[in-house]
């Protein structure tokens, strides 16, 4: 089962007008190749200062022979979304594709 995982970090400090601004980052990224069809990955950025997730997305990619399967979900606190999209995989027919999408803002 081929994989992958990428971490890293990032700091920053200034201060302006007496305003001391920091901040603490990881960024994550994983991916796994389930079977020779089947594909998850996974990307993530946490502000390690606030304790929180900025943003994440997940991603499904099937390939269906002469057709690919993506699926993207996006469940991050300022804006969700998904879509789900299934195209050809020949590159003369990639507009020929089959795409539904649905998004959330909070209130």
């Amino acid at each position: 089962m081929p994989w992958s995982l990428n971490l890293d970090f990032s700091f920053s400090y200034s201060e302006n007008n007496n305003i001391i601004t920091r901040n603490l980052n990881t960024n994550i990224s994983a991916r796994v190749k389930l079977t020779k069809n089947w594909n998850i990955s996974y990307r993530s950025r946490l502000d390690l200062i606030r304790k929180e997730i900025v943003n994440q997305h997940f991603t499904v990619q099937r390939d269906l022979h002469c057709w690919v399967m993506n699926f993207s979900w996006s469940p991050n606190p300022s804006f969700s979304y998904y879509r789900l999209e299934i195209r050809v995989k020949e590159n003369i027919l990639r507009d020929l594709k089959l795409t539904k999408t649905g998004n959330v803002r909070p209130l």
